[in-house]
């Protein structure tokens, strides 16, 4: 391997870092609206329960306003039937206006027990929705300040990107078009990883066996070699080259006896 390709693979190798820096920050960018959002459900339902129990109340204070005018009403005929005992002249108009009292009374009756029961659930009601608009208060609060708390770190996380896009500047314009080309190409396609070591005479990338000719390759290589399996950039460590080499000679020399 020529000292100018160590090179280019040494700028690549930069560039690989900074770019899976740059993966692991949008991954973070990725995992912040997941927190909103459940924060936003929680407040949707807090919300949905105020406003159902809101809407029981109105019902309710509905309810109550008809028996209030039920009542003066009654209370009306009440006193106009009183008036007519004073007219009575004959004992069967007397057991009219008695027995119409009578339903009057049973009426008003009937209208103060129920008149009872939903002052009772106006004072239930009214304690309800004080704790839900309470509870819809509190989740508001808490998704306002997880909002601004998330987007404080998006702009974070997006100042943390533009700064390692500009230290990418510099590596890019020291890898040849070649070797750029290949490397974006298989990020492109979702490979985080593109150079990967070969040792033993493996691709450290997908560990299958590399072919005798591309081993060969990797220590006569002007240029890029990549994995026939993976297609990875493939090279071998420096600091192993000479071990590694008789290694895999060996192993291929013994593979080449046994067939």
């Amino acid at each position: 391997m020529t000292a100018a390709i160590k090179e280019n693979l040494k700028a690549l190798e930069q560039l690989q870092e900074l770019d899976i820096q740059i993966d692991q920050i949008k991954r973070k960018q990725k995992e912040l609206p997941a927190q909103l959002k459940e924060s936003k459900k929680q407040l949707v339902e807090a919300k949905n329960c105020l406003e159902k129990k809101v809407d029981g109340y109105s019902e309710v204070e509905k309810k109550y306003k008809q028996i209030v005018a039920a009542l003066e009403l009654n209370e009306d005929r009440k006193e106009r039937a009183k008036k007519r005992t004073e007219g009575v002249q004959n004992n069967q108009q007397f057991q009219a206006v008695s027995k119409e009292l009578d339903q009057l009374k049973k009426l008003e009756e009937g209208l103060q027990k129920q008149k009872s029961e939903l002052q009772e659930g106006f004072e239930t009601g009214k304690s309800e929705i004080e704790g839900l608009q309470a509870k819809a208060n509190e989740a508001q609060s808490k998704y306002d300040d997880l909002h601004k708390n998330l987007s404080t770190q998006n702009q974070t996380l997006v100042g943390q990107i533009s700064e390692v896009e500009s230290q990418k500047k510099e590596y890019v314009s020291l890898v040849p078009a070649p070797f750029l080309s290949n490397y974006r190409r298989l990020r492109s396609r979702g490979v985080e990883v593109v150079l990967a070591p070969a040792v033993l005479g493996r691709c450290k990338g997908c560990h299958v066996m590399l072919p005798p000719q591309v081993f060969n390759q990797l220590h006569n290589a002007s240029g890029v070699v990549n994995c026939p399996n993976c297609h990875r950039i493939i090279y071998l460590p420096e600091q192993e080259q000479a071990e590694d080499e008789k290694a895999v000679r060996a192993i291929f020399k013994e593979a080449k006896k046994n067939s």
